[in-house]
């Protein structure tokens, strides 16, 4: 949606024959074979010239086939690949792909326009760039024009051609203001920019949403599994289009999979730790040889045992689902499908509203360009016992409601902050052990819904709350803060990165502890130190770490990267320094995804203010290796910045001694024990003898000399474990050939005349 605005248009183009476009990885060419039996001619005097001299029935296959756990992986990563061929050189006045400068449109800015994107690739003539997204082997491109769209699809096309990448022109659609649906979704640009479904699914929709309402009033203990698992994978994929929808799949889900022995009676899985540590030793003592220690494995083949068990017929409803599937009536009542706005256009601002309540009273400052509006109360007796969270969701709500009612709200953009993490957890979870703090979410989804507005609620820190003077409507003082003049947009600093407000110190810290004290990067393997190794442990130490033939060592250069390299990353060289706006998370997680895609030898580091973290915590720390929060009240980040620091290292994908699985170091003990000393000792900045800086005035002295050089000794050693690892291209056939935990891959190298392995090389040999 970022390169949509009203009137642009829309086309789609279909890659045919996804997985045989790209050729197999040649390390395992020789382990994969088709049997050509079945084609060939059995009559030798009829047979066709490509069946001469061929007397084997297996052939060597070349091209990713279905089955293949890396085949997936391999095609898409190929064809953002090709995606980056066709974006050609962006400065050429003829590539329909061309652009000129990124503009940040960023809420939190005085001038915030809501009906323009976030993040925009911008031309010379000051049209939005031409853009194509990839959905596995569909694509989809935007441009401002009908013609300008054409040559966009007709540039990917020849590309993809020259490539030797079959393009389906069967399927190609012609630009349009509303194309048909793609990944799911109907785009419409007439009068607006919008989100929708087909008048088709909408009415199934609503179908299999009473259906399963039938099911339960006719017997909750007895639903066809098999049924409710079509329905859910229907409502997946409405939910791509309904943000609201998601939040209310929960209970579907926990109803399906209740059955299973490690579920508690409301379908949620109950943690076992003890398992997990003991598939960690023992994964330990397998990738150091050891014959002891392997329990673990036994305990994973349980597990597996245990998925494998036939599935009930029938399943019980757990406690949730009434709840969700009396949301989901409400929500998706109407004829017509719901449009999902996806930028308003019926003010040149948008509209922010903070709000705060106390044991007592409770108050809330709404500001937009006209001005500041702020009220403040007391509870009723009856509301006073209430719990906190409650008050703090009825006293926002309750304001929301309000202006939806005024009509105050009618295509407009609210961003609500709140210091209460519960209230915003809930409104984008959909849900809350509290049936009434789950009911005011309803409330608020039902607000947006009818008014057309989109609600964005943001959780901030108390000590923010307090700065924005909002903290004291509660008690009736309007004194303070933004009531007493103070600018409101600088209460909420979501269109600027970490280094932007502490003017350098962030990316500073970071290239602290990516070199070492000579200055070298710590990212690249390289010799130890003479003094301390003989002379043939150095020649063996130069031999292991030299690259191998083929094997090309990327730059060790940490990139900061600036808005515009964003969308020049496969001409960017080096690992990647991410310091964005929190606003702007949304498009840096989509051209991260692709990165990491594409080059998955190169590290990422991210270092982003705890704001908006629903545009990206979820999807960031599932990629992350080392992840931890820098509260404030560090030199390089002090007390006025309110919010902790969340730093994120994404490593390369390697191939390590001591795991084995995903080529990472994720969820290893050592990681984990590295995060929690940095937590701990990040918790508290001014306990143990260290200063804690309360703002960017205070005098610093040099980084190396103060109190927290413990921050780069502790990363550095972090890293310097890491940086021996090669790329993973060793251990590259255990994670895609099933049914290999425990064993060696077969190799042509260590294979006899007659296929029996060689025992003398078994033992010693280097496993993959």
């Amino acid at each position: 949606m970022r390169s949509l605005l009203p009137n642009y248009y829309g086309a789609d183009l279909d890659v045919g024959e996804m997985f045989l476009n790209w050729p197999l990885g040649k390390e395992i060419r020789s382990h994969a074979g088709v049997d050509i039996t079945h084609v060939q001619t059995k009559s030798s005097s009829q047979r066709a010239d490509w069946e001469v001299g061929r007397t084997r029935r297996w052939e060597r296959w070349v091209r990713n086939f279905m089955g293949l756990k890396d085949s997936p992986y391999r095609s898409l990563q190929l064809m953002i690949k090709a995606k980056y061929c066709a974006y050609g050189n962006r400065h050429d006045p003829t590539n329909p792909f061309q652009w000129e400068v990124v503009l940040l449109n960023l809420p939190g800015d005085e001038c915030y326009d809501p009906s323009l994107p976030w993040v925009m690739k911008v031309r010379k003539d000051g049209h939005l760039a031409c853009e194509v997204y990839v959905y596995v082997d569909d694509g989809r491109f935007t441009g401002w024009s009908k013609l300008e769209c054409w040559r966009a699809v007709q540039r990917f096309s020849s590309v993809l051609t020259f490539l030797g990448i079959q393009d389906a022109f069967r399927k190609r659609t012609e630009p349009l203001t509303r194309p048909g649906p793609w990944a799911g979704t109907v785009t419409i640009t007439e009068g607006g920019v919008f989100a929708t479904v087909t008048s088709m699914k909408w009415i199934k929709t609503q179908g299999v949403v009473r259906e399963m309402v039938i099911m339960m009033e006719e017997d909750k203990t007895a639903m066809s599994r098999k049924r409710l698992e079509q329905i859910r994978g229907f409502l997946i994929y409405v939910g791509r289009t309904y943000r609201w929808m998601n939040p209310y799949l929960k209970g579907l889900h926990l109803t399906i999979d209740g059955w299973r022995r490690d579920r508690d009676g409301d379908g949620y899985r109950i943690p076992r730790f003890m398992d997990e540590v003991a598939l960690k030793e023992a994964e330990d003592a397998f990738g150091r040889g050891e014959d002891e220690g392997l329990e673990g494995f036994d305990k994973e083949e349980e597990e597996r045992a245990q998925d494998k068990e036939e599935p009930p017929l029938e399943v019980a409803a757990v406690p949730r689902l009434a709840g969700d599937l009396s949301a989901l009536t409400r929500l998706t009542k109407g004829e017509e499908p719901a449009l999902q706005s996806c930028r308003v256009t019926g003010a040149l601002s948008a509209v922010y509203l903070m709000g705060d309540a106390s044991g007592r009273g409770f108050g809330s400052g709404i500001w937009d360009e006209k001005g500041i509006l702020y009220e403040a109360g007391s509870w009723k007796e009856c509301y006073s016992e209430k719990s906190s969270n409650w008050r703090e969701a009825a006293n926002l709500t309750r304001r929301i409601v309000k202006m939806g009612a005024e009509g105050r709200l009618e295509d407009k953009e609210l961003f609500v902050f709140t210091d209460n993490s519960t209230y915003e957890g809930t409104f984008y979870k959909g849900y809350s052990s509290s049936k009434e703090l789950t009911q005011i979410i309803l409330e608020l989804r039902e607000v947006e819904r009818e008014t057309g507005c989109i609600i964005h609620v943001i959780h901030i820190a108390g000590t923010r709350m307090k700065f924005a003077g909002v903290d004291g409507l509660s008690r009736c003082d309007f004194m303070e803060g933004i009531m007493a003049g103070k600018n409101p947009w600088g209460c909420v600093p979501l269109n600027k990165d970490a280094d932007q407000r502490s003017r350098g110190r962030v990316s500073a810290w970071v290239k602290q502890w990516w070199h070492d004290e000579d200055g070298q990067p710590w990212c690249t393997p390289r010799l130890k130190r003479s003094d301390v190794m003989s002379e043939g442990e150095a020649e063996h130490q130069r031999r292991r770490i030299q690259p191998q033939d083929g094997e090309v060592w990327e730059s060790s250069t940490l990139a900061h990267l600036t808005k515009e390299d964003w969308f020049n990353l496969h001409e960017t060289p080096g690992h990647r320094l991410w310091i964005p706006p929190p606003a702007a998370m949304s498009t840096v997680m989509e051209v991260f995804a692709e990165d990491h895609l594409v080059n998955p030898h190169l590290a990422h580091v991210f270092v982003i203010p705890r704001l908006m973290t629903h545009l990206w915590r979820k999807h960031l720390f599932k990629d992350a290796d080392l992840k931890f929060y820098v509260q404030a009240g560090a030199p390089f980040w002090p007390r006025s910045m309110h919010e902790p620091l969340t730093v994120v290292v994404v490593l390369p994908l390697a191939h390590v001694p001591k795991y084995r699985g995903p080529w990472t170091i994720r969820g290893r003990p050592e990681t984990k024990q590295v995060a929690e000393q940095l937590d701990a000792k990040f918790q508290r900045p001014g306990e143990s003898g260290r200063g804690e800086f309360l703002d960017l005035e205070e005098p610093m002295s040099g980084m190396q000399e103060t109190d927290y050089k413990w921050t780069w000794d502790l990363l550095r050693q972090f890293l310097h474990e890491q940086r021996r690892f090669p790329p993973v291209w060793s251990g590259i056939l255990r994670g895609m050939l099933p049914g290999l935990r425990g064993r060696t891959v077969p190799s042509t190298e260590n294979v006899g005349r007659r296929g029996r392995r060689r025992r003398s090389r078994v033992r010693g040999e280097r496993r993959v």
